[in-house]
């Protein structure tokens, strides 16, 4: 008989090194680890089976982390993932912050991309909150599935209540089944209350739709909130396409009886007889012909005096940023440090051995690389950068000219960082007049730093 849990033990032990506990319950544990290429990954011991994170590890999509190891044993569950980097938005909410109207669609139509993923794939995450969405900037990642189960036709109503307070929808209390509208429902509820309260309307709707009590009222699927969103998003340009049209066909109405059709004004002035009007054709007949000559010189002149319709294109400021870390472009990746490499830093004090606190290099530094491609000066560049449990840092720089460069630059050497634990550092690049407010989140990066742990505790 092969002990399955032995295995497990040897397969981790070959693989990861520098586990350190982040959290531990009454249903399992989390574990932080790097594997042999140096790169952060998270261990779950779990204490349940049955959750599908077989049939996750076969699907690939950039809303979940990668699955890299899943096995049973008894019942424990053990899971080794991809580590995400970046703030989750319990944290995000919990700091003062709302999110913006365009981050909140971002967000909605990344989860309906991913959560019909997932349904088609019959799984159900049944705990959506804003602790189990990490937010960085552009890209939205669900994580923690083991609340996660698979539907199934003709189930009995629920009756283990899971999910969290206040996210869970009605029938994860015994109202009724599971089911996709369940996801959309958590989804709503947890996006309602980030978003800026100064939003209401189309937006603020699709999320009342989405927490309905009664699932037959909410969206039916994934696929018809994404509907939903995009139908919302055009309306306005529908019904000015709308207006617009009618104003074209009215105005082509009103034009096209002076244009074919040049005569009828004279009759309108004087209608005669007729026996008159065959007297004026046999006295007069250059007269008849002259007046509607005038009328058409006139009409052919009156195009020359008409307002444009259109108006001159307004400026546009357009600029191109690239967040530099000691000079080399950041690619959105989590900033891995060897042992080999952070041992000669300088150490200004430890915890243990494993959790050491170090100052960085002199030769640390972070870039903003801004690039002017539009016609307007941008006016009062600035990066603001802020670090975890530190107060935020604004670097302020020369306006831009049309077609210039410029780099903003804060050196990092004497900050301090430990080894163990994750560094966050945001950056913004703001400006006076370049930067739309609906793609703000463009020009925001989050980047992490991790420094890796020694290899092994020297001996006593």
């Amino acid at each position: 008989m092969i002990n399955l849990d032995g295995r497990i033990q040897t397969y981790m032990d070959e693989n990861f090194t520098g586990r350190r506990l982040l959290k531990e319950t009454e249903r399992g544990s989390v574990w932080l680890a790097s594997d042999k290429a140096g790169r952060p990954v998270i261990i779950k011991h779990i204490r349940k089976t049955g959750l599908p994170y077989r049939k996750l590890k076969e699907l690939s999509h950039p809303l979940w982390p990668g699955i890299r190891f899943v096995s049973e044993s008894g019942t424990d569950t053990w899971v080794v993932e991809e580590y995400v980097s970046g703030k989750n938005l319990k944290d995000f909410k919990e700091d003062g912050n709302f999110l913006t109207e365009s981050e909140v669609r971002s967000i909605l139509l990344q989860m309906a991309d991913g959560l019909s993923v997932l349904h088609h794939a019959g799984i159900l995450h049944r705990d959506i909150k804003p602790s189990n969405l990490i937010w960085q900037g552009r890209q939205v990642w669900l994580v923690d599935f083991d609340a996660a189960r698979e539907m199934r036709e003709g189930d009995e109503p629920d009756t283990h209540i899971l999910g969290t307070t206040g996210y869970a929808p009605p029938e994860q209390y015994g109202f009724g089944q599971t089911d996709a509208r369940s996801d959309l429902y958590a989804l709503g509820k947890t996006l309602d209350e980030l978003l800026d309260p100064a939003v209401q309307g189309g937006l603020r709707n699709i999320l009342h739709r989405m927490t309905a009590f009664a699932p037959k009222e909410r969206y039916s699927s994934a696929e018809a909130l994404k509907h939903a969103l995009t139908f919302e998003r055009a309306k306005p340009w529908l019904i000015c396409g709308l207006l617009l049209s009618i104003v074209l066909i009215g105005f082509l109405f009103y034009r096209a009886p002076s244009e074919t059709m040049p005569t009828p004004q004279t009759s309108q002035e004087h209608t005669p007889q007729k026996n008159e009007t065959k007297k004026e054709e046999q006295s007069s007949p250059a007269t008849e012909i002259q007046e509607p000559v005038q009328q058409t010189a006139q009409e052919s002149e009156a195009p020359e005096t008409r307002q444009p319709l259109t108006q001159a294109p307004k400026p546009q400021t357009a600029i191109q940023a690239t967040l530099l870390l000691n000079g080399n472009p950041f690619d959105g990746k989590t900033i891995t440090v060897p042992y080999a490499e952070w041992k000669n830093w300088k150490e200004i004090g430890r915890d243990n051995y494993y959790r050491r606190t170090l100052a960085l290099p002199e030769d640390w530094t972070l870039a903003l690389h801004i690039e002017n491609d539009g016609q307007d000066t941008v006016q009062n560049p600035r990066m603001e950068v802020k670090r975890s449990g530190a107060a935020p840092i604004t670097i302020n720089a020369e306006s831009i000219g049309q077609g210039e460069q410029a780099t903003i630059s804060l050196p990092l050497s004497g900050n301090t960082v430990k080894s163990q634990m994750m560094e966050s550092i945001d950056v913004h690049l703001r400006t006076d007049n370049a930067i739309d407010p609906a793609d703000a989140h463009k020009y925001y990066w989050n980047l992490y730093l991790y420094l890796e742990p020694p290899p092994s505790e020297p001996p006593h």
